[in-house]
């Protein structure tokens, strides 16, 4: 006489999707929520940099009883000015910046990190030899960019300590320096 076996593969079939959900749920208790978990803190870094750093248009500075307008963000026989400005506060996280320097054919980044020495990377405070230094709780300094290229745009990303470059903060375009304005 046969038996009927039928019964039995239900069961063990019930066994089975049992188990295979409990490895599944221990798989992803194990690799992948402490992936996502990780990943989601360093995503969210750059939230609070946003536009932490800006370009500023133009200083109105007076001389005798009239007011006048002065861009530095601009380029005249090989030098490029750009005056950053910071957010209202400067966190412990700001490393600096990273200017990227563009035209329709090529880029160029360049590394804005407090402290250096001037002159790394052809950038120095503008009329001091000093180390370079990041502007902070929002004031301006404005720099001066070595390079025989011809530039169009510039964009600044803030850079933390972590290592991290941020998105994008802001973006100019880059006009020749008015005669009053000498970047040597």
């Amino acid at each position: 006489m046969r038996k009927n076996n039928k019964g039995m593969s239900g069961i063990v079939a019930t066994v089975l999707l049992i188990m295979l959900t409990i490895v599944l749920g221990a798989f992803l208790a194990k690799f992948v929520i402490p992936f996502v978990k990780n990943n989601l803190s360093k995503s969210s870094e750059c939230l609070d940099y946003r536009d932490h750093f800006s370009f500023q248009e133009s200083f109105r500075i007076k001389t005798g009883s009239i007011y006048k307008d002065y861009n530095y963000n601009c380029k005249m026989l090989g030098k490029y000015g750009l005056s950053v400005k910071s957010g209202a506060e400067n966190p412990a996280q700001i490393a600096g910046f990273n200017i990227v320097f563009r035209n329709k054919e090529i880029s160029k980044v360049v590394k804005i990190r407090n402290g250096e020495n001037t002159g790394t990377n052809g950038v120095k405070i503008f009329e001091s030899d000093k180390s370079l230094k990041i502007p902070v709780n929002g004031s301006v300094i404005t720099y001066v960019y070595n390079s025989n290229d011809n530039y169009d745009e510039m964009d600044i990303y803030p850079a933390l300590t972590s290592g991290r470059v941020c998105p994008i903060s802001d973006s100019i375009k880059i006009s020749s320096c008015n005669q009053e304005i000498s970047l040597i």
